[in-house]
């Protein structure tokens, strides 16, 4: 299915560029994008002074370094899953699919959402686009210019509000009218490269496309000769390839050489526009699928806290003191994330009070006393000492109170 789609689009293309100039061509898209949202040259990050491009690099297992402007995302995927344009039945719809796709990435990266499950309603663009965009395979007027238009004026809606049936006659009625539901819009989208010719070639840069997928994200461009079009998630400078979200049959990730088949062909990046009322919003630290501001400690753990400064996917450190909760500690201080308190000492020193402990309950617990009976505590000698005679006095007074209580009995039996 594959192959005959593009050999369909293929076909199409060779009979438009024999009547159509690369001029041409591309003053008709002028039409669309004499009112579209552009972005300056310079928007977005850009590469800091020192910094080089990694020989190698993917979104869906980014590794930033620490002078990368985006470093506090970690290492994570930020691509959502890999969807299919043909299903349930054949549409040439890539050109929703893949600013669809860049643009989830972008907002999975602004939102510090890991694994990201956003997933934007390809069919509302289909319905209700006002350009007349819709399924003919190889259409001259399905551009992708008329996806970025419709980010910026309209925003769309998620799958579930307006499912993709793969139908450019369902209406637009068709879509969700729920209150609340979320909109997902662009602030401007920039041309990186690929929208100049020379000697009937788009003239592209790599480099700038490799800056652009680095620093912002995933960015949409022309492949198979401007007959499809895919995000580009990264490169492979070892094989000498991208790495490409694609649309068209089984969902899958392709990987196209530098320069093949005028790959980099009308390069474009979106800029997606944060919103407080989409469910993923987070401009602080997402950890565990909650947003937590920047500054906010773990509700369960005062040592950990948001620090967008250092990550915005995990918990930071916290340094200084804290309250570990025993009563048995003191001089409590967080160390490495966990609020650790020096054992408290109950025992007051002396002997003659015994060993005082501590208690989690109730504190500190008085001693017992260190003598036994008939033994004397003495302080100054930390020792017990045996009272003098103190045995044999117990004995005579036992023997005198029993002659006490014996008189008392015999006197008892003498009266009358």
């Amino acid at each position: 299915m594959k192959r005959t789609c593009l050999i369909m689009l293929g076909l199409l293309l060779f009979v438009f560029t024999q009547f159509v100039s690369a001029d041409e061509s591309l003053s008709l898209l002028g039409d669309l994008l004499e009112n579209s949202p552009v972005c300056d040259a310079n928007y977005g990050n850009r590469m800091p002074a020192g910094m080089t491009l990694p020989s190698s690099f993917d979104w869906r297992n980014s590794i930033l370094p620490d002078d990368h402007p985006l470093a506090n995302l970690g290492r994570a995927n930020y691509i959502s899953p890999a969807q299919n344009q043909n299903r349930p039945v054949v549409c040439g719809s890539c050109w929703i699919f893949a600013p669809l796709n860049a643009i989830e990435a972008r907002y999975a990266i602004m939102y510090a959402y890991p694994t990201p499950q956003l997933n934007l309603s390809e069919q509302e663009v289909l319905s209700c686009n006002p350009s007349n965009g819709d399924c003919t395979v190889g259409s001259e007027k399905d551009s992708h210019v008329i996806t970025y238009n419709y980010l910026f004026d309209q925003g769309v809606v998620t799958e579930t509000c307006f499912p993709y049936e793969a139908d450019d006659t369902i209406s637009c009625d068709e879509r969700c009218t729920t209150a609340d539901e979320p909109v997902y819009k662009s602030k401007c989208y920039k041309k990186v490269t690929g929208w100049t010719w020379a000697n009937g070639e788009p003239v592209v840069d790599d480099e700038l496309i490799k800056q652009e997928v680095y620093l912002n994200g995933p960015v949409i461009t022309a492949v198979h000769s401007g007959t499809h079009f895919e995000a580009v998630v990264g490169w492979d400078d070892a094989t000498g390839k991208w790495i490409l979200q694609n649309s068209l049959d089984d969902p899958s990730w392709e990987y196209i050489g530098y320069g093949v088949n005028r790959i980099g062909w009308e390069t474009v990046a979106i800029y997606p526009v944060p919103d407080p009322a989409h469910p993923e919003y987070c401009l602080g630290c997402r950890v565990g699928g909650v947003c937590y501001e920047d500054g906010e400690l773990n509700p369960a753990n005062e040592c950990l806290q948001c620090n967008v400064g250092n990550t915005r996917i995990a918990w930071s450190y916290v340094e200084g003191s804290c309250n570990d909760g025993s009563r048995c500690t003191i001089d409590d201080a967080c160390q490495f994330g966990v609020c650790v308190g020096t054992a408290y000492t109950c025992d007051d020193g002396r002997f003659c009070t015994g060993v005082e402990s501590c208690d989690e309950d109730g504190g500190c617990q008085k001693g017992e006393d260190p003598c036994p009976a008939g033994y004397l505590c003495n302080e100054d000698e930390d020792a017990c000492v045996q009272v003098c005679g103190a045995q044999e006095s117990a004995k005579q007074a036992l023997a005198y109170l029993l002659t006490l209580m014996g008189g008392v009995v015999l006197l008892k039996r003498k009266r009358p």
